[in-house]
């Protein structure tokens, strides 16, 4: 059965689009207007005795009116049920609709509102009277007399401008073929009411971005995607991302759909939102792309020591015991769980961890000193897994209070289908989740799917209240 939502984009296929909401009326029969742009000769069809209007309503190079033409046909106008453009046309002014109070977004629900390529136009008129509340991305671009700057309120749009007499700069940038030219100057970027401060998309590797190395800072997210770049170097200046809001705002890096990519080359990082949240989500880029341990290190916020001693993971074979930061996947399995001593001045894994198919391993007290894991490439599988080890009956990372990285919507501690019952309550599973500030997942289920009490017998309350005892030291000592 298709959703509301769905069934709404539907049928806006198919007929004139129709405002959401149940306190809009319905259009009278008299008022629609179903031409595909106004002219003098399509006027005549205009209702123009509406206060609401069915229908889209776009000016182009084919509209012949005057000013007085428009302000006479278009003054009553206060509702558009559709969406409005201006493009390529010889209007100068656009007060004409100085009552108009509201109108859709091209698109859909968050799609646009389109102001572009209207080489004499100097004016917006009061188009600010339905900017309140709007979720349209205003897409104002080459009008070439058209003072961008001068309107107060766009600043608090979601705006897309550049190629105007003078523009919002480096607000929203939006990066494409079209537009790269116009942004070769900024050194910070801010988000005004986007998320994303600068999305870059559609990017060849054969276009000009050095203007992009004078750019020193970014206050919001970061979207790049669906370009052919090998690597993002020409971002290698940008020291600072942060966050224009407060703690409960957060910035999101999104580096997905680039085919070729293998590296950031992010050398200059240098401060991250200290409020709020980092997510970062690199997908579906080249099968070789991994991030250096220095990029790693900057984004989980680890701050490197000296002196501390870095080791690559094959195997326990050649492992040193006094290594502190291991780079690869860690795999503990039957074949060498007698050897997982060596991990116990283990600090931070540049990898996954993995323990599975253990056939003796009764406790995971080897990574008492664990930290952090932290990943150098994307995987389909979660960073953290442990899985069906046959006397495995207690799982917890005394030292790990902060998740592994990067960690994003849908990614989870995974423990599964071990022989014993490592969490029988609720309580138990989510004093790991509240240690490590991650989700954890429990034979395919959140904490809040285990049972809430537990059966009582002497050797379960027993053994529960030891290892809680315990963690409440290690919070007191810590």
């Amino acid at each position: 059965m298709l959703s509301k939502p769905q069934l709404l984009s539907i049928i806006c296929l198919f007929s004139v689009p129709i405002v959401q909401g149940q306190r809009e009326q319905a259009c009278d029969l008299n008022c629609r207007f179903e031409k595909a742009y106004i002219s003098s000769e399509k006027l005549k069809k205009w209702p123009k005795t509406c206060k609401i209007v069915c229908g889209n309503l776009i000016f182009n190079e084919k509209t012949d009116l005057t000013d007085y033409e428009l302000t006479v046909n278009f003054w009553k106008l206060e509702v558009l049920k559709g969406f409005l453009r201006f493009q390529n046309s010889s209007l100068t002014s656009l007060s004409f609709l100085e009552n108009l109070r509201a109108r859709q977004c091209e698109g859909g629900e968050f799609g646009e509102f389109v102001v572009s390529n209207n080489p004499y136009l100097t004016n917006l008129g009061k188009l600010q009277n339905f900017a309140n509340g709007d979720t349209c991305t205003w897409r104002i671009v080459k009008n070439p007399q058209l003072d961008i700057s001068s309107y107060e309120f766009l600043a608090y749009r979601r705006l897309e401008n550049y190629g105007n007499l003078k523009d919002y700069e480096c607000v929203n940038v939006r990066i494409t073929s079209e537009s790269l030219p116009y942004y070769s100057n900024c050194t910070s970027i801010n988000n005004g009411a986007e998320e994303k401060a600068l999305k870059i998309s559609n990017m060849s590797s054969s276009m000009d971005l050095t203007g992009f190395l004078k750019l020193k800072s970014v206050a919001g997210g970061i979207e790049i995607s669906n370009t052919d770049l090998v690597d993002l170097s020409f971002l290698k200046n940008l020291k600072i991302i942060d966050m224009p809001g407060g703690p409960t705002d957060r910035a999101t890096i999104e580096i997905q759909n680039n085919p070729n990519l293998k590296r950031l080359g992010w050398d200059s990082i240098t401060a991250l939102p200290t409020n709020g949240k980092l997510l970062l989500n690199i997908t579906k880029n080249h099968p070789e792309f991994c991030l250096t341990i220095e990029e790693v290190q900057k984004f989980a916020k680890v701050a490197p020591r000296d002196g501390q001693k870095v080791c690559k993971f094959n195997g326990f074979g050649s492992f040193e015991t006094d290594c502190r930061h291991v780079v690869g996947d860690v795999v503990i399995d039957e074949d060498n769980e007698k050897d997982v001593w060596m991990l116990e001045n283990v600090t931070y894994i540049y990898g996954s961890l993995i323990v599975r198919d253990t056939r003796e391993l009764a406790n995971l007290d080897f990574l008492s000193s664990l930290r952090l894991v932290m990943r150098l490439t994307k995987d389909e599988d979660q960073i953290i897994r442990v899985l069906s080890n046959k006397k495995l009956e207690q799982v917890i990372f005394p030292k790990m209070k902060t998740p592994p990285f990067p960690i994003g919507e849908g990614d989870f501690i995974d423990i599964d289908g071990n022989s014993l019952e490592i969490f029988k309550v609720q309580r138990e599973c989510i004093l790991i989740r509240a240690m490590t500030r991650a989700d954890v997942k429990y034979n395919g289920k959140g904490c809040s799917k285990l049972p809430r009490l537990e059966k009582t017998t002497k050797h379960s309350t027993f053994k529960f209240s030891n290892v809680w005892i315990f963690i409440i030291l290690l919070f007191h000592v810590s």
